[in-house]
Order: structure tokens, then C-alpha cells, then sequence
């Protein structure tokens, strides 16, 4: 059988208790227990962060400023800024748009 441990503590990790961290862009940091995760995920927020702009933070990667969890990413601060002014607007990959359209002909 397959063993998976915590990458912080190395304790066995069960489905009662695993938990993936995944990064800005969503690249797989690793598996932690219950009781590591909060304080991986919080040490990893805080080199991300770049700052909060009316109260949702903003985060940098690879010179990409986003919001956590969110598919969508920015060139400048600025345009995170405006999409936070913005949230009514959505963001639609295009080609996912062309496939819909193209199909609902």
C-alpha cells in the first residue's frame, strides 16, 4: 500500500486528515496533516503578498500579481487594483468562449 506522510511533521497521512497546498498559480507545494497546513499556507501567503488594496489582498508570482485562488492573473498592480474597483467584470478565457459559441450553433 501506498504511504503518504506530512512534509512538515512526516506523520502517516489518512484521508481524515491530508490536505494539498497549492501555490498562486496553483503549482502543488505538497500534502500536510490538519494541524501543519494553517501555518504552511499562512508562511507562503505571507512571501507572496505583495498588499491589500481596499481589503482583498493581492499576491505576486513570477512577476504575475493575483488574488489567491482566483485562475486569473495581472501584468502590473494596477490592473489589480482595477478589478478589485471592478468586480462585476468577468474573466472569460477566450477559447473556452469560441469553443462554447462555436457549439451552441
Amino acid at each position: 500500500m501506498y504511504e503518504v506522510y506530512c512534509k512538515e511533521c512526516n506523520i502517516d497521512l489518512t484521508f481524515k486528515n491530508i490536505k494539498r497546498l497549492a501555490d498562486l498559480d496553483g503549482e502543488r507545494i505538497g500534502l500536510f496533516c490538519s494541524g501543519c497546513f494553517p501555518k504552511a499556507e499562512k508562511i507562503l501567503k505571507e512571501r507572496r503578498f505583495v498588499e491589500e488594496y481596499k481589503g482583498i489582498p493581492i499576491y505576486l508570482k513570477d512577476n504575475k500579481f493575483g488574488f489567491w485562488g482566483a485562475t486569473y492573473y495581472f501584468s502590473n498592480l494596477d490592473d489589480a487594483r482595477v478589478r478589485v474597483d471592478n468586480r462585476h467584470i468577468a474573466f472569460i478565457d477566450t477559447g473556452a468562449l469560441k469553443f462554447m459559441v462555436n457549439h451552441l450553433r
